[in-house]
């Protein structure tokens, strides 16, 4: 491999994007909430256990169970909060935002901890602390996620393929489509809508790392068939969205350079 062949390999695999956490600012109809590096999320979930095994009526997990599980919750803080933080003006007395999910699924790991699939989404809403209106302004589709000693992490990617058919929307003074917007720009795109719908920006992605005070070790209550339990969790979802990186500049110039070198070799 010649010299010109090998600067050529390295700048094409430098030349990827990046992902940045945002700062989400939420676009309410009581004005901008502010910059929220996290959204605090605090709830209750309910896995549904099939195949395990049970005596008494207690069950837990064998290494062919699986599980099913819902939720909801709502968004109770922006984070950071307080002097120098995220205005929290009108959240949970103006307005308040929850979120719930269905379709979530996994499995349990040689250890016996739960380890999730890629299916489901969770859903987010607003609503209208005044005259009671709801509306959903974003879904995050899960695409996996674990359990260790007690803390979850869900991740994913934001969708916005309901927006079209949802029957609730404009009930509200927002919309899905100008409600989440960052801070980081992605191709000249700053609403999360804009950039999921922009065939050239990649996914935003989404992290919900939640803690389970009553831990996973509760065992589930009914038969092989079916057994359940109901746990408590909360914890901050976090966004990142796609930017152009310093590191693919650099890339696009060593090609450039490359090409100038070529052509006075030639």
């Amino acid at each position: 491999m010649n010299k010109l062949t090998k600067l050529l390999c390295v700048a094409a695999a430098m030349t990827v994007g990046t992902f940045a956490n945002a700062n989400v600012i939420l676009n309410t109809e009581f004005g901008a909430s502010g910059a929220a590096t996290q959204l605090q999320a605090d709830g209750s979930a309910t896995s549904t256990l099939v195949g395990g095994a049970c005596a008494g009526g207690l069950c837990g997990p064998t290494p062919t169970s699986t599980f099913t599980e819902t939720g909801f919750g709502g968004i109770i803080n922006l984070l950071p909060s307080g002097f120098g933080g995220v205005p929290t003006a009108g959240l949970n007395s103006a307005y308040f935002m929850s979120y719930d999910y269905t379709g979530v699924s996994g499995y349990f790991n040689s250890f016996g901890a739960p380890v999730f699939n890629a299916t489901g989404a969770i859903n987010i809403f607003y609503q209208n602390g005044i005259t009671g209106l709801k509306e959903q302004v974003a879904s995050l589709l899960v695409g996996g996620g674990s359990v260790t000693a007690g803390n979850v992490t869900l991740r994913g990617t934001l969708d916005y393929s309901w927006y079209s058919t949802a029957t609730d929307t404009s009930n509200t003074g927002v919309d899905a489509m100008t409600f989440f917007q960052s801070s980081v720009a992605s191709n000249g795109k700053t609403y999360f809508y804009d950039i999921w719908s922009d065939t050239l920006t990649q996914n935003v992605f989404w992290n919900f790392n939640f803690n389970i005070p009553n831990n996973t070790s509760v065992p589930y209550s009914g038969t092989t068939v079916s057994a359940t339990r109901s746990t408590q969790l909360n914890g901050p979802v976090t966004f990142s969205v796609p930017e152009p990186s310093s590191v693919a500049i650099l890339g696009l110039g060593l090609i450039g350079l490359a090409g100038a070198a070529r052509r006075r070799n030639s």
